[in-house]
Protein backbone atom coordinates (compact mmCIF):
# COMPACT_ATOMS: atom_id res chain seq x y z
CA UNK A 1 0.00 0.00 0.00
CA UNK A 2 1.29 3.52 -1.21
CA UNK A 3 1.88 5.61 1.93
CA UNK A 4 -0.29 8.55 2.57
CA UNK A 5 0.14 11.77 3.53
CA UNK A 6 -2.62 12.24 6.58
CA UNK A 7 -2.79 13.18 9.91
CA UNK A 8 -3.26 10.22 12.21
CA UNK A 9 -4.37 11.00 16.15
CA UNK A 10 -4.58 9.07 18.89
CA UNK A 11 -7.31 9.00 20.32
CA UNK A 12 -7.54 7.03 23.89
CA UNK A 13 -5.92 4.12 24.96
CA UNK A 14 -6.94 1.08 27.25
CA UNK A 15 -4.63 -1.12 29.55
CA UNK A 16 -6.38 -4.48 31.12
CA UNK A 17 -4.68 -7.29 33.55
CA UNK A 18 -6.48 -10.02 34.12
CA UNK A 19 -5.43 -11.29 37.66
CA UNK A 20 -5.60 -14.19 39.46
CA UNK A 21 -8.31 -13.96 42.38
CA UNK A 22 -7.06 -13.08 46.06
CA UNK A 23 -8.70 -12.72 49.21
CA UNK A 24 -11.46 -10.31 50.10
CA UNK A 25 -8.27 -8.58 52.38
CA UNK A 26 -5.95 -8.55 49.74
CA UNK A 27 -9.08 -6.82 47.39
CA UNK A 28 -9.73 -4.27 49.86
CA UNK A 29 -5.90 -3.37 50.26
CA UNK A 30 -5.69 -2.98 46.55
CA UNK A 31 -8.36 -0.68 46.42
CA UNK A 32 -7.13 1.36 49.38
CA UNK A 33 -3.61 1.48 47.74
CA UNK A 34 -4.78 2.33 44.40
CA UNK A 35 -7.47 5.05 46.20
CA UNK A 36 -4.18 6.26 48.01
CA UNK A 37 -2.25 7.03 44.59
CA UNK A 38 -1.82 11.16 43.47
CA UNK A 39 -1.87 10.08 39.71
CA UNK A 40 -5.24 8.19 40.10
CA UNK A 41 -7.57 10.78 42.38
CA UNK A 42 -10.18 8.36 42.77
CA UNK A 43 -13.67 10.00 42.32
CA UNK A 44 -16.34 7.18 42.98
CA UNK A 45 -17.55 4.99 45.07
CA UNK A 46 -17.69 1.11 45.16
CA UNK A 47 -20.93 -0.62 42.86
CA UNK A 48 -22.49 -3.45 44.15
CA UNK A 49 -23.79 -6.33 42.18
CA UNK A 50 -24.89 -9.41 44.43
CA UNK A 51 -26.75 -11.02 41.32
CA UNK A 52 -26.62 -14.85 42.60
CA UNK A 53 -28.08 -15.84 39.15
CA UNK A 54 -25.70 -14.36 36.83
CA UNK A 55 -23.15 -16.54 35.14
CA UNK A 56 -19.22 -16.22 37.17
CA UNK A 57 -17.69 -14.11 34.74
CA UNK A 58 -20.24 -10.97 35.42
CA UNK A 59 -18.31 -8.44 38.15
CA UNK A 60 -20.25 -8.49 41.33
CA UNK A 61 -18.22 -5.22 42.18
CA UNK A 62 -16.70 -2.20 40.25
CA UNK A 63 -14.84 0.36 41.36
CA UNK A 64 -14.21 3.28 38.54
CA UNK A 65 -12.14 6.30 38.92
CA UNK A 66 -13.83 8.53 35.90
CA UNK A 67 -10.95 10.85 35.86
CA UNK A 68 -8.45 8.52 34.82
CA UNK A 69 -11.19 5.69 33.45
CA UNK A 70 -9.13 3.07 35.53
CA UNK A 71 -11.67 0.27 36.67
CA UNK A 72 -11.54 -2.52 39.05
CA UNK A 73 -14.08 -5.94 38.28
CA UNK A 74 -14.54 -8.96 40.54
CA UNK A 75 -16.13 -11.86 40.17
CA UNK A 76 -15.75 -15.24 41.49
CA UNK A 77 -13.97 -16.08 38.54
CA UNK A 78 -11.15 -13.36 38.75
CA UNK A 79 -10.65 -9.89 39.24
CA UNK A 80 -9.70 -7.42 36.23
CA UNK A 81 -7.86 -4.10 36.45
CA UNK A 82 -8.62 -2.03 33.57
CA UNK A 83 -6.92 1.49 32.86
CA UNK A 84 -9.37 3.21 30.04
CA UNK A 85 -7.95 6.66 28.82
CA UNK A 86 -9.35 9.56 26.67
CA UNK A 87 -6.54 12.19 26.28
CA UNK A 88 -7.00 15.44 26.12
CA UNK A 89 -7.71 17.02 23.16
CA UNK A 90 -5.08 17.50 20.25
CA UNK A 91 -2.87 15.01 21.71
CA UNK A 92 0.40 14.17 20.08
CA UNK A 93 1.80 11.13 20.02
CA UNK A 94 4.49 11.20 22.26
CA UNK A 95 2.37 12.59 25.37
CA UNK A 96 0.07 9.72 24.32
CA UNK A 97 3.01 7.14 25.09
CA UNK A 98 3.92 8.87 28.87
CA UNK A 99 1.08 8.60 29.79
CA UNK A 100 0.76 4.90 28.69
CA UNK A 101 3.68 4.14 30.01
CA UNK A 102 2.53 5.93 33.46
CA UNK A 103 -0.78 3.40 33.36
CA UNK A 104 1.56 0.34 32.96
CA UNK A 105 3.42 1.56 35.80
CA UNK A 106 0.52 2.16 38.27
CA UNK A 107 -1.26 -1.00 37.29
CA UNK A 108 1.54 -3.68 37.67
CA UNK A 109 2.82 -1.50 40.79
CA UNK A 110 -0.52 -2.26 42.48
CA UNK A 111 -0.57 -5.42 41.49
CA UNK A 112 3.00 -6.34 42.37
CA UNK A 113 2.67 -4.67 46.30
CA UNK A 114 0.14 -7.41 46.67
CA UNK A 115 1.72 -10.11 45.07
CA UNK A 116 -0.92 -10.67 42.41
CA UNK A 117 0.08 -12.35 39.40
CA UNK A 118 -1.82 -11.50 36.35
CA UNK A 119 -2.95 -14.31 33.61
CA UNK A 120 -4.41 -12.35 30.48
CA UNK A 121 -3.00 -9.05 29.42
CA UNK A 122 -4.86 -6.26 26.93
CA UNK A 123 -3.80 -3.42 24.99
CA UNK A 124 -6.36 -1.57 22.97
CA UNK A 125 -5.62 1.16 20.99
CA UNK A 126 -7.94 4.15 19.02
CA UNK A 127 -6.83 6.20 16.22
CA UNK A 128 -8.33 9.06 13.66
CA UNK A 129 -7.90 9.89 10.27
CA UNK A 130 -9.67 12.57 8.07
CA UNK A 131 -8.99 12.08 3.93
CA UNK A 132 -10.07 14.27 1.66
CA UNK A 133 -12.75 12.63 0.53
CA UNK A 134 -16.22 10.88 2.27
CA UNK A 135 -14.47 8.80 4.80
CA UNK A 136 -17.07 5.75 4.05
CA UNK A 137 -15.93 6.36 0.41
CA UNK A 138 -11.87 6.21 1.06
CA UNK A 139 -12.55 2.68 3.02
CA UNK A 140 -14.39 1.50 0.65
CA UNK A 141 -11.80 2.29 -1.69
CA UNK A 142 -9.38 1.04 0.06
CA UNK A 143 -10.46 -2.38 1.24
CA UNK A 144 -12.78 -3.42 -2.01
CA UNK A 145 -12.00 -4.12 -5.41
CA UNK A 146 -12.81 -1.15 -7.73
CA UNK A 147 -15.34 -2.86 -10.05
CA UNK A 148 -17.28 -2.99 -5.97
CA UNK A 149 -17.42 0.58 -5.49
CA UNK A 150 -17.63 1.99 -9.13
CA UNK A 151 -21.05 0.52 -9.22
CA UNK A 152 -23.35 -1.39 -6.44
CA UNK A 153 -22.79 -1.75 -3.79
CA UNK A 154 -20.39 0.39 -1.88
CA UNK A 155 -20.37 3.28 -4.59
CA UNK A 156 -22.14 5.35 -2.25
CA UNK A 157 -21.88 4.56 1.60
CA UNK A 158 -22.96 6.86 4.24
CA UNK A 159 -21.33 5.16 6.92
CA UNK A 160 -18.94 1.76 6.95
CA UNK A 161 -17.25 -0.59 9.13
CA UNK A 162 -15.01 -3.76 8.47
CA UNK A 163 -13.50 -5.78 11.44
CA UNK A 164 -10.56 -7.81 10.97
CA UNK A 165 -9.70 -10.81 13.43
CA UNK A 166 -6.27 -12.66 13.23
CA UNK A 167 -3.49 -14.34 15.55
CA UNK A 168 0.08 -13.97 15.72
CA UNK A 169 3.58 -13.65 17.60
CA UNK A 170 4.60 -10.61 19.18
CA UNK A 171 7.56 -11.11 19.63
CA UNK A 172 6.99 -13.42 22.91
CA UNK A 173 3.74 -13.28 23.00
CA UNK A 174 0.75 -15.52 21.16
CA UNK A 175 -1.73 -12.28 20.72
CA UNK A 176 -5.30 -12.15 19.20
CA UNK A 177 -5.89 -9.10 16.77
CA UNK A 178 -8.50 -7.30 16.86
CA UNK A 179 -8.53 -4.54 14.04
CA UNK A 180 -11.99 -2.05 13.16
CA UNK A 181 -12.10 0.70 10.54
CA UNK A 182 -15.31 2.75 10.81
CA UNK A 183 -16.31 5.80 9.58
CA UNK A 184 -18.34 8.12 11.99
CA UNK A 185 -18.03 11.87 13.44
CA UNK A 186 -16.15 12.85 16.37
CA UNK A 187 -18.66 13.85 19.56
CA UNK A 188 -15.64 16.59 20.52
CA UNK A 189 -14.02 18.81 18.06
CA UNK A 190 -10.53 18.63 17.57
CA UNK A 191 -8.32 21.20 16.31
CA UNK A 192 -6.31 18.49 13.93
CA UNK A 193 -9.06 18.16 12.03
CA UNK A 194 -11.55 20.22 9.71
CA UNK A 195 -15.11 18.41 10.56
CA UNK A 196 -16.57 15.97 12.49
CA UNK A 197 -16.29 13.14 10.00
CA UNK A 198 -13.70 10.86 10.40
CA UNK A 199 -12.17 6.97 10.06
CA UNK A 200 -11.12 5.69 13.87
CA UNK A 201 -9.28 2.82 13.87
CA UNK A 202 -9.29 0.39 16.42
CA UNK A 203 -6.25 -1.86 17.72
CA UNK A 204 -6.76 -4.68 20.42
CA UNK A 205 -4.18 -6.72 21.01
CA UNK A 206 -4.67 -9.78 24.01
CA UNK A 207 -2.86 -12.95 25.35
CA UNK A 208 -4.93 -15.29 24.33
CA UNK A 209 -7.68 -16.82 26.84
CA UNK A 210 -6.83 -20.84 26.58
CA UNK A 211 -3.11 -19.78 28.17
CA UNK A 212 -3.87 -19.67 31.93
CA UNK A 213 -0.09 -19.14 33.44
CA UNK A 214 0.37 -17.11 35.98
CA UNK A 215 2.90 -14.18 34.54
CA UNK A 216 5.19 -12.56 36.29
CA UNK A 217 5.30 -8.70 36.31
CA UNK A 218 8.53 -8.72 33.62
CA UNK A 219 6.62 -10.26 31.06
CA UNK A 220 3.62 -8.14 31.49
CA UNK A 221 6.12 -4.60 31.04
CA UNK A 222 7.62 -6.42 28.38
CA UNK A 223 4.15 -7.51 26.82
CA UNK A 224 3.06 -3.35 26.91
CA UNK A 225 6.15 -2.67 25.67
CA UNK A 226 5.78 -4.81 22.65
CA UNK A 227 2.05 -3.91 21.97
CA UNK A 228 2.89 -0.03 21.57
CA UNK A 229 5.47 -1.18 19.02
CA UNK A 230 3.02 -3.26 16.96
CA UNK A 231 0.03 -1.05 17.43
CA UNK A 232 1.24 1.34 15.39
CA UNK A 233 2.50 -1.27 13.10
CA UNK A 234 -0.89 -2.26 12.49
CA UNK A 235 -2.35 1.07 12.12
CA UNK A 236 0.49 1.31 8.98
CA UNK A 237 -0.51 -1.81 7.25
CA UNK A 238 -3.73 -1.40 7.59
CA UNK A 239 -4.54 2.48 6.72
CA UNK A 240 -1.13 3.15 4.87
CA UNK A 241 -0.27 6.09 6.76
CA UNK A 242 2.61 6.62 8.89
CA UNK A 243 2.58 6.70 12.76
Amino acid sequence: MKMLVMIIVPLSFQLTLNLRQGSFSDWIALLGHLSSQPNLKPCANPALFPVAEAPPEIPRVMLTFPNLGLQFDASSLGWSLRWAELPTRNLKLDHMEKRRDLAVSELLAAAEKFNIKPVRLGSVITWAIQPEEKPAMWIAKIFFKPELVSGAPFNRPNLLEIHSHKVFKADDFDVNSWARVKSEALLQPSEDFKTPAVITFHTDLNTLAEETVERDYEQARKFFSSTWKHHRQIATLYLGVQT
